[in-house]
C-alpha cells in the first residue's frame, strides 16, 4: 500500500493526471541500465574467450625448468622447453617443443585450420606466419638453431620439417610468431640440456607433481600469473 502510494506521488500530479514529463527521464535510464549490463556481459564473455585460447595455447598450469632425470614417476610425460630459432633464414620464431606434441595438438584442435597427418618431422606453425612465407600444408621449411652455435667452427644446425598444421587463435603474437614441433625432432637440432617444463591440464595433477618429487608449491605457476596483467585489465 505505501508503495502504490509513492509510485502515485512520483507520477502523478495534484489532479490525478500522469507526468509526462518524467517518460523520458526513465527511459533514458532504463536503456543506459540495460546498455551497461548488456556491455558487462559481452566483457564477461570476450575474457571467457580470451582465457580459453590463453590456457589452450600455453597450458593452465606448469612447473618451469625442472631436471627431467630428477622425476619421480615417468608417468608425467607432458614436458616441453621453447627456443628462439631462424625460419627460413629469414623469420625468427619462438618453437614450442612438446613431449606429447599428439596430445597438444588435439588440445588447441578447435583453433586449427588446416591440417594433416602428423609425422616424424612435422611442424605446426600460425596461420599468420604462414601466410608472411607463403607456405601451406605440405611444404618444408627450415629451422636454424642459432642460439646454439658451435663457437669453434661457427656452424648452426639446421633441419627440415614438413607443415602439418597451421593454427589461428586470432589473439596477441601467437599467429604470427610460433611454431610446435615435437621434443624428439627438437632434440635432433636443439641442445636440449634436460632442464623442461612441466605442463598440467589441471591443479590437481600439477599439485601431485609437486608434492611426489617434493617441489615447492611457489614454483607451480598457473596462466594467470603469466598473463596476469592482461587478465587484471579486463576486469577493471
Amino acid at each position: 500500500m505505501k508503495l502504490l502510494m509513492i509510485i502515485r506521488f512520483f507520477f502523478t500530479s495534484d489532479n490525478s493526471q500522469l507526468r509526462k514529463s518524467l517518460f523520458f527521464p526513465l527511459i533514458s535510464i532504463f536503456l543506459a541500465t540495460f546498455i551497461i549490463l548488456i556491455t558487462f556481459s559481452i566483457m564477461d564473455g570476450m575474457q571467457g574467450k580470451i582465457e580459453d585460447k590463453i590456457v589452450k595455447f600455453e597450458y593452465p598450469y606448469l612447473v618451469e625448468n625442472y631436471n627431467l632425470n630428477k622425476v619421480n614417476n615417468k608417468n608425467f610425460s607432458n614436458y616441453g622447453t621453447s627456443k628462439i630459432s631462424l625460419l627460413n633464414n629469414s623469420n625468427l620464431v619462438k618453437v614450442k617443443i612438446y613431449n606429447n606434441f599428439d596430445d597438444y595438438v588435439l588440445n588447441i584442435e578447435e583453433y586449427i585450420s588446416a591440417s594433416k597427418k602428423i609425422e616424424g618431422n612435422s611442424i605446426f606453425i600460425g596461420s599468420n606466419l604462414a601466410n608472411d612465407l607463403n607456405l601451406n600444408i605440405g611444404d618444408s621449411l627450415e629451422l636454424s638453431a642459432i642460439t646454439d652455435v658451435n663457437y669453434i667452427t661457427g656452424s648452426i644446425q639446421k633441419k627440415d620439417f614438413i607443415v602439418s598444421g597451421i593454427f589461428k587463435f586470432n589473439f596477441m603474437n601467437f599467429d604470427d610468431d610460433f611454431c610446435v614441433i615435437s621434443y624428439d625432432s627438437a632434440s635432433k637440432l636443439f641442445k636440449l640440456d634436460g632442464f623442461v617444463d612441466f605442463y598440467f591440464l589441471g591443479q590437481k595433477s600439477a599439485s601431485d607433481f609437486t608434492s611426489l618429487n617434493k617441489i615447492n608449491e611457489d614454483s607451480l605457476i598457473s596462466y594467470k600469473d603469466i598473463y596476469y596483467d592482461l587478465l587484471t585489465a579486463m576486469e577493471i
